[in-house]
């Protein structure tokens, strides 16, 4: 019979069975899969931290923009009030304007008329009463002092004293002078002998020449 053959022993070799125990074992699997896990969870906090970044960059951009756009706005409405502020101040002045137009488009000014009155005058004459009035509106078409000429603007009631009226006959062609004469009518003559003085009492008709027309003037 033949031997068998006894196998060689090797001295050194790594050896194929594990010999640690199974508890060793399964504590050196679960540090191994921790380990990788750990580094799962790091590697998906890093991912989401970046997506949300990500997500995070539009909505800022989003967010300036709007900001930006709101603020434009709001100088746009306040630009939009300083005009619309602008332009009811010049519809103010242009209504003040028509209104002073109309309360003053009939404008005399009778205190210049009552001096060209008096400068007018014989040597010897003066002005005792002067008063001025308009053509009253309405139907009536009345004068306070009295309907002297057609179409008259104003009237003038001047009252004028003189020792002797007989040395200043041309008193009335005088007056003829003053602007915007239409007509000249001696109403009254009295004589006051205690004062040795003799009144006339003069109605003048003015046309549109005697009206001011001041403000019709800065307009233009």
């Amino acid at each position: 019979m033949e031997l068998r053959k006894k196998p060689a022993l090797k001295f050194g070799a790594t050896p194929s069975v594990d010999l640690l125990p199974s508890g060793q074992r399964a504590e050196l699997l679960h540090e191994r899969v921790m380990r990788r896990l750990l580094v799962a969870i790091v590697a998906c906090a890093a991912v989401a931290g970046l997506i949300a970044a990500a997500g995070l960059v539009p909505e800022r951009i989003a967010d300036d923009r709007l900001r930006a756009a709101e603020e434009r706005s709001q100088q746009l409405l306040q630009q939009i009030a300083a005009q619309a502020e602008t332009q009811a101040a010049i519809s103010d002045s242009a209504k003040l304007g028509n209104a002073r137009k109309q309360l003053t488009e009939r404008e005399v000014l009778f205190a210049s008329l009552a001096d060209e009155v008096a400068a007018l005058l014989p040597s010897g004459m003066t002005v005792t009463s002067f008063q001025g009035s308009l053509p009253a509106d309405g139907a009536e078409g009345e004068q306070q002092g009295g309907t002297l000429c057609q179409g008259e603007a104003a009237n003038l009631t001047v009252v004028a004293s003189a020792s002797d009226l007989t040395e200043s006959p041309n008193y009335t062609e005088r007056l003829e002078g003053v602007t915007g004469v239409l007509c000249i009518v001696a109403t009254q003559i009295e004589r006051d002998e205690n004062a040795g003085m003799s009144n006339v009492t003069l109605q003048l008709g003015l046309s549109d020449e005697a009206l001011a027309h001041r403000f019709t003037e800065e307009a233009e």
